[in-house]
């Protein structure tokens, strides 16, 4: 396992610890995703948000976002194991950004009420992005975003 832990400064008011935990495997589909994203213009110019309260959030970019897994360390069970004994956790950077990637691909159609691709990827791109997807989010989530049947009732 890997681990990114750290603080990051937040609008220079404070510090915000995180604390993030991921297979490697994980991490490479992180990064292979981000890259794919990245290529295919999918980042907004300021970069992407992600909220660590109401309405605290962070701007990542695609180069931010590569150095936190650049950064990853080993940990070792017993490190592990001692986070969760004291109940240490904080911002899980790892988790957010696949959040956030996901999002770049796909998104809630409110007025349709179901999730769809965003329509400016082809079909040459969505087959370049499956498999990283599919190794974060699992092929229930990427069978969920190709039909346009699903809907929440």
């Amino acid at each position: 396992m890997k681990a990114y832990i750290g603080n990051v400064n937040w609008a220079d008011e404070g510090f915000i610890f995180f604390l993030s935990i991921a297979s490697e495997e994980k991490l490479e589909a992180l990064k292979e995703l981000l890259s794919l994203c990245e290529e295919l213009g999918l980042f907004p110019e300021r970069g992407i948000e992600m909220y660590w309260g109401t309405n605290e959030f962070f701007y990542f970019n695609p180069k931010k976002l590569k150095k936190f897994i650049d950064e990853a360390v080993d940990i070792s069970e017993e490190d592990m194991k001692v986070f969760e004994k004291f109940g240490v956790s904080g911002f899980d950077i790892y988790d957010n950004m696949g959040n956030s990637l996901g999002d770049l691909i796909c998104g809630y159609d409110f007025t349709l009420r179901r999730y769809t691709i965003k329509s400016d990827l082809t079909a040459e791109d969505l087959s370049r992005i499956k498999e990283p997807y599919i190794k974060l989010f699992g092929p229930d989530e990427w069978n969920r975003i190709l039909k346009p049947s699903n809907t929440d009732e």
